[in-house]
């Protein structure tokens, strides 16, 4: 609940855009140049204009079986694919999720 609160806050610095290539299996990151892109912040004069990245980690329920130290369990399923986080995003908050362009990428000599 918290996290989609920030998220919610955070997205609008970035336009509710990502790249396909910050979305991998189990997260995705995003950076936000200044924080004053951020909607209702305001300029604090003591920090200055500084930027940070904002990385969401996804996890299935069970996930914690397979990190325990004792009686170690096998635990199926537990990546989450780079798609379902994108379609994630997508319903939920309206990202744009930019795909990569099908270029060549042989270098000219």
């Amino acid at each position: 609940e918290k996290a989609v609160q920030i998220l919610n806050k955070f997205l609008p610095a970035i336009d509710n855009t990502l790249k396909e290539k910050q979305i991998k299996n189990n997260f995705f990151s995003f950076g936000i140049h200044e924080y004053i892109e951020i909607p209702d912040v305001e300029y604090i004069r003591e920090v200055g204009i500084m930027g940070f990245e904002v990385t969401v980690v996804f996890s299935r329920p069970g996930k914690r079986v397979e990190k325990k130290k004792m009686k170690k369990g096998s635990a199926r399923k537990q990546v989450v694919k780079a798609e379902e986080i994108a379609d994630y995003m997508k319903t939920k908050f309206g990202t744009t999720i930019l795909k990569r362009l099908g270029g060549n990428n042989e270098s000219k000599s």
